[in-house]
């Protein structure tokens, strides 16, 4: 059982993973604060671009005042804006930037990862996904079909999805979305991914339950039905 239309949350800077405020399965509120990355050497870089800011500014106006008695001074004022601006542009960016190393939940919903633990202290790349917000209410079936078992499907197939924590009561599902091609999953096995809207009046299960789908497709004769896996072996194995 997996979220319907997610949110993932991405790192918006490269950094260290300092705290991660919140526990695996909280539910959170919109603009609660999720994940706080260190951000020491940028802070350090502000401080360092303020002083050369207030250093470029001072020499500007000592060149403004010196302009009045020296007529070459009026040259250098040119040059010590243009130098003042950079400063100036250069803490606006990392002021901006300071901002991005505390990540908020967009919206409120499920935060869906692992362990904090294992984050803190992780360095992260811009654009690395460290959790997801869901909204607990909006859930779909994602079944993964091996290739050995892929048959033609249509949009509104009917799915039986058995969850491991309630066999005796499936839940009915249609398809919605197909794969055209595999992908690789943890195990490194191959796998079509389907996605299935629950039917309305079905009981909500909870994210991340397992179980397993039963995938309805047009029907075929008994014996196609009993003999395409053996014939499929047949061939894969002889070449014919």
């Amino acid at each position: 059982i997996t979220p319907l239309r997610p949110i993932p949350i991405t790192s918006p800077v490269e950094g260290v993973v300092d705290t991660v405020n919140v526990q695996p399965n909280q539910i959170v509120k919109a603009d609660e604060l999720l994940v706080v990355l260190n951000d020491t050497t940028t802070r350090n870089r502000l401080e360092v671009s303020l002083k050369a800011l207030d250093i470029a500014r001072a020499d500007l106006q000592r060149a403004i005042n010196k302009s009045f008695t020296d007529e070459a001074s009026k040259g250098e004022i040119n040059v010590l804006d243009a130098r003042v601006r950079e400063k100036a542009a250069e803490v606006s960016y990392l002021t901006e930037l300071l901002d991005k190393y505390t990540i908020s939940a967009p919206q409120g919903g499920l935060a869906i990862f692992a362990d904090g633990d294992e984050w803190r202290g992780r360095p992260v790349q811009p654009g690395e996904k460290i959790m997801t917000i869901a909204d607990p209410s909006l859930v779909q079936a994602t079944v993964y079909l091996s290739p050995e078992d892929a048959v033609q499907l249509e949009i509104g197939a009917e799915v039986s999805v058995i969850l491991n924590v309630d066999p005796l009561n499936p839940l009915k599902a249609r398809i919605v979305q197909t794969s055209y091609e595999t992908v690789t999953l943890p195990d490194n096995s191959l796998a079509y991914v389907i996605k299935a809207e629950l039917d309305a009046g079905s009981a909500l299960p909870r994210i991340g339950h397992r179980g397993t789908a039963k995938v309805y497709a047009e029907k075929v004769s008994l014996g196609y039905y009993l003999m395409r896996k053996p014939i499929l072996f047949v061939r894969k194995t002889f070449g014919i």
